[in-house]
């Protein structure tokens, strides 16, 4: 069996020059080159518009064979990439784990989540800087507005545990007292939050990551800020047309186990119902799969649900 492998490539400085950092990005690529990501293109560009305070980028592989080769580009702007192939494909959270304690190891302060097809602005970085010079210790996150195919889909708000199917307006900035839930990508944590809570769980390796984080925070009396700024990102799950019954399903049965582990009965009960809602709409579009896949787990979060009263 391969074994995971770790590459740190040190920036070009100046003799005697240690790169000491306060920020750090990780970015997990899949069968993608890095360097030709979308990802790559917004960390250049961040870089080269607010030096210095990007210190060190993780990229985690998880492709079969190692399609990243190294880096070249982003050491010349002052930045440490540190690389690590995955071929089990274990999926998010062992990345977010290995590059949390690494940059905490590094000292960095907060670590930035990107995907490689998110495109963040060129001043994201300078708008997080100025954000975060405000925040209480007891903001441990903080998230854009995000946009795909067009539309905004995040962050969303919650409503008696339930996360509600369309984004707060634009105009929401600043910590948020009650629930809000973000996409990964894009996403500032506080790192010193993640040593004491003990990283990420395993238990939602890639799908409702996002759910069980911005859920735990709040959870743990902490508060999520929305930045003023927003991001694009292409979302594969977004697009019903174009899904593999395998994402699909992988998707709603980590909604399902989410909301069983994480909410109560009440929402529990609330969820199964908006499941059940969504299975009903794909029906009548036609997805005959995706609604079987939906009803299933709506049926078994119902059950399970009432076994536990």
């Amino acid at each position: 069996m391969q074994e995971n492998m770790s590459i740190t490539h040190e920036p070009r400085t100046a003799a005697g020059q240690e790169p000491i950092g306060c920020l750090a990005a990780v970015v997990v690529v899949y069968n993608q080159e890095f360097s030709k990501s979308c990802a790559h293109r917004s960390i250049s560009a961040m870089a080269q518009a607010h030096p210095g305070k990007l210190k060190h980028v993780f990229v985690y592989d998880n492709s079969r064979s190692r399609c990243s080769p190294p880096e070249e580009s982003l050491p010349s702007l002052g930045i440490s990439i540190h690389e690590r192939h995955d071929p089990q494909n274990g999926g998010l959270v062992p990345a977010y784990n290995w590059a949390s304690q690494r940059a905490t190891e590094l000292g960095c302060d907060w670590i930035l989540l990107i995907d490689q097809d998110a495109t963040l602005p060129p001043d994201y970085l300078k708008v997080f800087s100025s954000s975060a010079g405000t925040f209480h210790q007891d903001v441990v996150a903080a998230i854009p507005h995000v946009r795909a195919g067009g539309k905004r889909i995040a962050p969303q708000g919650t409503l008696a545990g339930l996360t509600l199917p369309w984004p707060l307006p634009k105009d929401a900035v600043g910590p948020q007292a009650t629930e809000v839930v973000g996409i990964n990508s894009g996403t500032f944590v506080r790192l010193t939050y993640l040593a004491m809570r003990g990283g990420w769980d395993s238990r939602y390796s890639l799908d409702a990551v996002d759910f069980w984080f911005f859920a735990e925070v709040y959870a743990n009396r902490k508060l999520v800020a929305i930045l003023p700024c927003e991001i694009a990102h292409a979302l594969s799950v977004a697009d019903l047309s174009t899904i593999s019954l395998r994402r699909y399903e992988s998707v709603v049965r980590a909604e399902r186990e989410f909301y069983l582990h994480m909410r109560p009965r009440r929402t529990q009960f609330l969820a199964s119902q908006m499941m059940f809602a969504r299975a009903a709409k794909n029906l009548l579009t036609g997805r005959l799969s995706l609604a079987r896949i939906g009803a299933r787990e709506a049926a078994l979060m119902f059950s399970r649900g009432l076994r536990r009263r």
